[in-house]
């Protein structure tokens, strides 16, 4: 019983701090289809599993975001022999760049003044 009143103090939390339980059920259902044999406890599985899922998630969705930067050519690929390659400002698209963001930052400051 004290396990289940910490489950749903868990569910709570997350929802409370705007992670969808669905969402943390996901990523944790995810960790364990990856690693079959593994178990943990509630403390281990918050601690470390959720955050390894938030982690992948983030790597991915730099990864996108990296794609799409150097796809409009505002970041360059230098690839490095034995390595991961690095990426860098392209300094021809510098002027471009500052604009596309001036223009997402005037985008947000609106949406918050009609919201």
């Amino acid at each position: 019983m004290h396990a289940l009143r910490r489950v749903t103090a868990s569910v709570a939390l997350a929802a409370a701090r705007g992670n969808r339980v669905d969402d943390v059920a996901k990523d944790i259902l995810e960790y364990f289809l990856r690693h079959p044999d593994s178990a943990d406890s509630l403390t281990g599985i918050a601690r470390c599993r959720v955050l390894e899922q938030a982690v992948h998630r983030s790597v991915k969705t730099t990864e996108d975001a990296l794609e799409w930067l150097i796809a409009r050519g505002y970041l360059e690929t230098i690839p490095l022999r034995g390595s991961e390659p690095v990426f860098q400002l392209n300094r021809e698209k510098r002027t471009e760049a500052e604009k596309f963001l001036k223009l997402r930052a005037n985008r947000s400051r609106r949406h918050e003044d009609s919201g």
